[in-house]
């Protein structure tokens, strides 16, 4: 905890409803149903292919950050790993994407970004998404 009294953690598959959730309330369009939700987070976290290039390289790609409030989430830094090539050597690229913070706490954005710059990635992508 620091002194704005927020925890940043990693995120885990689990947290796909509460993300979903915030990042809708701060008007980022995502799935609209829960079914169609989880099955986008399982797409993005479970059944990606980078996932197997990270265990391959003895990496743990992370699929994100989480601020959390007292056990709330009041922040999350969505992290798509994909899987690329630099010539013939396989690459692990970090892609940002979903990401949100309740305005109380924006002040903290600089924690999740230093966590999304300091994970095991060989390169780094912004995916920005149309409102």
């Amino acid at each position: 905890m620091t002194p704005s009294g927020l925890t940043l953690r990693e995120a885990r598959l689990d947290d796909a409803p509460a993300a979903t959730a915030l990042l809708r309330s701060l008007g980022l369009a995502l799935p609209s149903t829960d079914a169609a939700a989880r099955e986008h987070w399982a797409r993005l976290w479970r059944d990606n292919p980078a996932l197997a290039l990270s265990a391959r390289l003895g990496r743990r790609a992370s699929l994100g950050w989480v601020l959390e409030d007292r056990g709330r989430m009041a922040g999350f830094f969505g992290n798509i790993p994909l899987a690329a090539a630099w010539g013939s050597e396989p690459v692990l690229v970090g892609c940002a994407s979903q990401w949100g913070v309740e305005r109380a706490h924006r002040g903290d954005v600089p924690r999740l970004a230093e966590a999304y710059f300091a994970q095991l990635a060989d390169a780094f992508l912004a995916q920005q998404h149309e409102q």
